[in-house]
């Protein structure tokens, strides 16, 4: 039974509950809105006149049988606008069997669900894992509804309507540094900046507080500051245009979380407010100064959500060695790098840092961070008994559509993968579970904690021997190892979190860092 006052709160509420994480919803929903604006019994605009129907008339014609012609007029229909015949056929033969309207919200997504799961696993992965609205939205425009015009003014714009789903259910603009008049935490700030790092298309703009990259911008700052915007900068900018980028500089990204960034491209500077909750509009060499315990040793006991300085440059440090910094040096954007102060990092970039200090903006906890301690990171997947790539032992014979469904279809028992968790104090069925080849399961879907046997998650060691999904990417970024990658046993050479350097070596060279979920033991 579906719960909420209107359709998008129903719809929200129900992919919820089906396992998308909050960006995946958002931008699952931003699409169905584009397409029918939330309505199950939406008729295709351009066939209303061409059919002699209206969204009611021809859904009552479907369901009582008077237009039999449903399955191959080639007119959009339901939330997903379901055009190609067979997908039609499949909606058709779908709702008969569950004695529904064609035009009914729970049965549309149920087969919605049911389309992901059975033909569009990588797509719903996505879904399920996305920490960037972008990145989810996209998923859905190029490898699930497929329009005519997929182009990158379309991919904003689909993300842009995601964006206001995910403000208004997720708190999306709750990334304010001041909520009910407290301060935002140093730890909420470090996750804030870690997930712009990692989910979001930036690039180094002078001045630029999180705005996404337009020609007002680039012409606004190049008056502003027209000895760093260069002919060539503003030239290099224009090319990222309607492409989802947004800008920043090293202070900018402090002051632009601080003023309540949310990374909403259908606003002027990302959701942020100029020099809003207490936060004033200064430089990095100003902001240090105003740190309590600046110092120039001590990097080993640092805080996490700690400003590192050096002259005219300025990040935070995230923990386990690690900064966040926008920088246009080595990729020319937010980027995750190593504090050289505490030691180099395989797979990342070392900068050498003058000064640490506490910002007066955010609250700390007072504790130091003990040396070996891994970084926060942007999504949260725990879980009592095991965590998200846990390679598990499965020990049911029931897998279920989503993580509170009342009844699912019988599967094997055997090792399987932990790919997401949701809600394990409170759903039914908290772990979603997909079978590993050669383990004996058959399960892919939701189960029950107490079917997990206890003492088997599969944790990374150093040295461990692996394998790489074909779905995996190089970490933190969309791209694609080569291509025999995919097919090699690679050794685990160091773990960073969900971050883990493989090679095919032992010691020596490696190939690259990726995600811990790409990765199962062999």
């Amino acid at each position: 039974m579906l719960t909420g006052k209107n359709n998008e709160e129903k719809i929200w509420n129900y992919l919820k509950g089906a396992g998308l994480s909050d960006c995946g919803t958002a931008g699952l929903m931003g699409n169905l809105y584009a397409e029918s604006g939330l309505r199950p019994d939406n008729l295709q605009n351009t066939y209303e006149k061409k059919l002699g129907y209206t969204d009611e008339t021809y859904t009552a014609a479907v369901d009582s049988g008077a237009y039999s012609n449903f399955v191959k007029d080639c007119a959009g229909y339901g939330l997903a606008q379901w055009t190609f015949w067979s997908r039609k056929q499949s909606l058709l033969e779908f709702a008969k069997s569950q004695g529904r309207s064609i035009g009914d919200l729970e049965m549309q997504l149920d087969f919605l669900m049911k389309e992901l799961r059975e033909g569009y696993q990588a797509v719903l992965s996505t879904l399920k894992t996305a920490g960037s609205i972008r990145a989810a939205s996209d998923a859905v425009l190029l490898n699930f509804e497929r329009p005519a015009d997929t182009g990158t003014t379309v991919q904003a714009k689909r993300a842009g309507f995601g964006q206001k789903y995910y403000s208004k259910y997720a708190g999306g603009n709750a990334a304010s540094a001041v909520s009910g008049g407290k301060k935002m935490t140093a730890k909420e700030l470090v996750e804030k900046a870690i997930d712009i790092a990692k989910n979001h298309n930036t690039v180094y703009m002078w001045g630029v507080f999180g705005a996404p990259v337009t020609e007002s911008v680039i012409a606004s700052k190049a008056k502003q500051y027209p000895s760093w915007y260069t002919a060539s900068k503003q030239a290099a900018f224009r090319k990222l245009i309607g492409k989802g980028y947004f800008g920043f500089d090293c202070v900018c990204l402090i002051k632009g979380i601080l003023w309540g960034w949310s990374g909403d491209s259908s606003k002027s500077h990302g959701g942020a407010a100029y020099a809003s909750n207490g936060v004033p509009d200064i430089g990095a060499d100003d902001m240090i100064a105003k740190c309590s315990g600046v110092s120039v040793t001590g990097w080993n006991s640092m805080e996490v959500g700690e400003a590192l300085w050096c002259s005219g440059h300025i990040g935070l440090y995230i923990g386990g060695g690690l900064a966040v910094e926008c920088t246009p040096a080595w990729e020319n954007k937010v980027q995750i790098t190593a504090v050289k102060n505490i030691g180099t990092k395989a797979g990342y970039n070392a900068r050498q840092w003058t000064k640490h200090g506490k910002l007066p903006y955010v609250t700390y906890d007072g504790n130091a961070e003990k040396p070996g301690t891994t970084p926060p990171q942007a999504e949260s997947t725990s879980g009592a008994a095991c965590k998200v790539g846990d390679i598990v032992e499965f020990i049911g014979t029931k897998h279920y559509a989503s993580a509170n469904t009342a009844s699912g279809p019988s599967c094997k028992p055997g090792k399987a993968k932990v790919t997401q968790i949701y809600q394990p104090d409170k759903a039914k069925h908290p772990y979603h579970l997909v079978a590993v080849s050669g383990g004996g399961s058959t399960v892919y879907g939701w189960v029950d904690a107490a079917d997990i046997a206890a003492g088997t998650t599969g944790s990374l060691a150093v040295g461990d021997q692996v394998k790489m999904d074909a779905a995996a990417t190089v970490y933190g970024t969309t791209r694609k190892f080569l291509s025999w990658v995919y097919a090699a046993k690679l050794y685990v050479r160091e773990i960073d979190g969900d971050r883990i350097v493989v090679s095919t070596l032992k010691s020596g060279a490696v190939t690259g860092a990726v995600n811990q979920k790409y990765l199962t033991k062999v």
